[in-house]
């Protein structure tokens, strides 16, 4: 068994959409966005290969390890403050291709979001113990990002140290062993990582693989499938709002369909969990369903002098417009999970009734 690899570059413009503006639209890292992506183009690569699979792809991600709340001690959790270095830390996760890189983005997202300490326990339970757990395999395919160099957001100051950080351009592809005879864990290893091109940074993935196994062509034409399918994210984000994924609807317990359900019948909508008062009121309503709401109630103001109608009009829209929870209603979802819904501020319905030339109303209409 011997490790070889490939090296592939994506552009600046993508890369930078990479580590910015697709991490920000989804609400996620770039860890999730080239998870997605991988998962799509090894799913795509064994499609056109006639290999039948259509279950979620298993992948060994490997990170920093750097997690004050992982490593702790009898004072509590740790100050990694005056330590260097990677702690280093693997767990596998199970990314669902999905029908789009939308979903897949969202899948790869809410998998990492379920692991506790960021999969922090996984080597104590695998390698700590004999379990069924140490005996199981490893994913085929392992990723690895080694970070973005640089800032998070398009509009930071550039950091002075970029291009001392940050490895050069045309630095040589270093083996990953000089013998030739590291057994590798993994049939396929991505490490990415990224380097200061001359338009900016880019980002660098080197696919390290099995040669007994995969041949240079197979690992190339991944890495092309890996950089379409990068592409295929940026344009979605590009395309418009890509909309929430349960981890962003903290204690609603919403289902991905669910979410997308609510976002089709309210465009733009916000979607907030209840609170214990909000519950109550549903649990209220519920039990009294087409009777009396006690919770229900009116109010009439009288108001002396000349009343400015459109004035009026205007400022009733306006306290609706500024206080969203006047705005949202709860709503029942496919899964029977209950949320509240906030649409965007709309016409607020306001009916005038003018009786100055009419005489006095009857008693009945009043």
């Amino acid at each position: 068994m011997s490790m070889e690899s490939v090296q592939i570059r994506v552009s600046a413009m993508a890369s930078e959409a990479v580590l910015v503006d697709v991490p920000n639209a989804f609400r996620t890292g770039s860890t999730e966005v080239m998870l997605a992506a991988l998962a799509r183009a090894v799913r795509g690569y064994q499609r056109d290969n006639q290999i039948a699979d259509d279950q979620p792809i298993s992948i060994q991600v490997e990170r920093h390890g750097r997690e004050d709340s992982a490593v702790r001690h009898s004072g509590g959790r740790a100050d990694l403050t005056r330590t260097v270095g990677w702690f280093t830390t693997i767990a596998p996760v199970l990314v669902d291709p999905a029908d789009g890189p939308v979903h897949a983005v969202k899948a790869a997202k809410e998998e990492l979001a379920g692991q506790p300490d960021a999969g922090a326990g996984f080597g104590a339970l695998r390698y700590g113990a004999d379990t069924e757990l140490s005996r199981r395999p490893l994913p085929s395919i392992a990723f690895n990002f080694l970070g973005a160099g640089g800032g998070s957001q398009r509009d930071e100051a550039p950091v002075d140290l970029t291009d001392v950080l940050l490895p050069v351009s045309d630095a040589p592809d270093l083996p990953p062993t000089v013998s030739g005879r590291m057994r590798p864990l993994n049939t396929l290893l991505v490490n990415v990582g990224t380097a200061s091109g001359s338009a900016g940074r880019e980002l660098v993935a080197t696919f390290f693989y099995d040669a007994d196994v995969l041949n240079a062509d197979d690992v190339a034409d991944l890495g092309s499938r890996w950089i379409s399918e990068l592409d295929g994210i940026v344009a979605a984000v590009d395309a418009g709002d890509v909309g929430l994924s349960p981890s962003d609807v903290p204690g609603a317990s919403l289902t991905q369909d669910d979410l997308d359900d609510l976002a089709r019948r309210f465009p733009g909508a916000k979607v907030w969990s209840l609170t214990p008062l909000q519950r109550g009121f549903y649990f209220q309503h519920e039990l009294v369903g087409e009777g009396i709401d006690v919770y229900s109630t009116q109010a009439v103001l009288h108001l002396e002098g000349r009343v400015d109608v459109d004035r009026l009009r205007s400022a009733a829209a306006g306290v609706l417009a500024r206080h969203e929870v006047l705005r949202s209603g709860y709503m029942r979802t496919g899964s029977g999970a209950v949320a509240a819904v906030v649409p965007e501020p709309g016409p607020v319905p306001f009916e005038v009734v003018d009786f100055r030339d009419a005489g006095a109303p009857d008693e009945e209409f009043r």
